[in-house]
């Protein structure tokens, strides 16, 4: 946790996060509470982030629905890198935050 720690204060001057999840982990949950607790640390916490969930190929249509409701309140988007499925949707979403942030 510490050297992730250490990765994270480079945050602290970026404009919005790309919070990177594996899908599949059955840890999720516990994953993504343990980044927003080194950001909160870091009082960051409040910095806009782009919530990816990678490794969609490896869900079934069941799990993914699960997640979608699950993780509702983070607006995910889905992804396969190995499938190249998704990754669009990251840029749209960068582009978007930028605009949003220029106005």
């Amino acid at each position: 946790i510490d050297a992730f720690h250490s990765t994270l204060l480079e945050s602290v001057f970026a404009d919005f996060l790309n919070h990177v999840v594996d899908a599949s982990d059955p840890q999720i949950e516990v994953k993504i509470e343990a980044v927003n607790v080194i950001l909160d640390e870091l009082k960051i916490e409040n910095k806009y982030q782009i919530f990816v969930f990678n490794k969609a190929d490896l869900l079934s249509t069941k799990q993914r629905k699960e997640l979608e409701t699950k993780f509702q309140k983070l607006d995910p988007i889905f992804v396969s890198v190995k499938n190249k499925t998704g990754v669009e949707r990251i840029l749209e979403r960068i582009i978007f935050s930028l605009q949003q942030k220029q106005t």
